[in-house]
């Protein structure tokens, strides 16, 4: 009908635009879930609940840092397939779809990578921070998956769908799918993902456990990854 028409464009034309600024909206929602959440953070409300002692505390810290830097690598590996320009376009590239490397195992690693960062952060995060973040997040992931696959569907047409029927959308699966074989660059993957070297400060933060360095690494690594991406864009 006239008004589910105008309701699908009007959805497609929001998603479009969250796509044009998501590089911007990303890291909006990172400030607003420490910056509005403030309070005790995931660790204290463990320490204060169960009484667990240092060395269980730091464990937990590390091992959530650990599965954030696994996410950030996996960026890196997704990106190196796809090139800086892609991962940083402001529009859409249709134009082909890789199946090597990560995406032999599912279509969106890089939104995966986001999620794994996120748990990454969650021993210094509120609860209530660590809730928003994921949860817009998701809405945002959910937003840019769907404007990409409605492009990709349009311009692959039957082999993309063939393609999304044997992958989960960011579920990694066991037994990879047969690839196109296309080349990694790592140095393109690290040039599109270094702005998100500030993964590291909670690792930093859990190994010496102390919520100083982790605030003196995160800001460091942030200013760090800022820099660095420029001087890569300009290369």
């Amino acid at each position: 009908t006239f008004y589910t028409r105008n309701i699908l464009i009007t959805t497609m034309n929001i998603s479009n635009h969250v796509f044009k600024y998501r590089l911007l909206l990303f890291p909006a929602i990172f400030i607003i879930g420490f910056a509005v959440f403030p309070g005790p953070s995931v660790t204290a409300y463990l320490f204060a609940l169960y009484r667990l002692p240092i060395i269980q505390l730091k464990e937990f810290v590390v091992a959530c840092s650990l599965v954030g830097i696994a996410g950030f690598f996996i960026r890196v590996w997704g990106s190196g397939y796809l090139g800086a320009s892609v991962v940083h376009g402001k529009e859409i590239h249709s134009e082909s779809f890789v199946t090597s490397g990560p995406y032999a195992y599912m279509r969106n690693p890089l939104y995966f990578g986001i999620i794994l960062m996120i748990v990454g952060f969650l021993p210094v995060l509120t609860p209530y921070g660590f809730v928003f973040i994921i949860t817009a997040s998701g809405a945002l992931i959910y937003l840019l998956i769907r404007s990409e696959e409605t492009a990709m569907i349009t311009a692959h047409g039957r082999a993309y769908l063939e393609y999304r029927s044997m992958t989960h959308a960011m579920m990694p699966k066991l037994r990879k799918i047969n690839s196109n074989r296309e080349k990694f660059n790592f140095k393109e993957g690290l040039k599109s993902e270094i702005s998100y070297i500030f993964v590291f400060s909670t690792l930093i933060g859990g190994i010496f456990f102390s919520s100083l360095l982790f605030d003196i690494s995160f800001f460091s690594l942030l200013a760090t990854g800022v820099i660095l991406s420029i001087i890569f864009g300009k290369v």
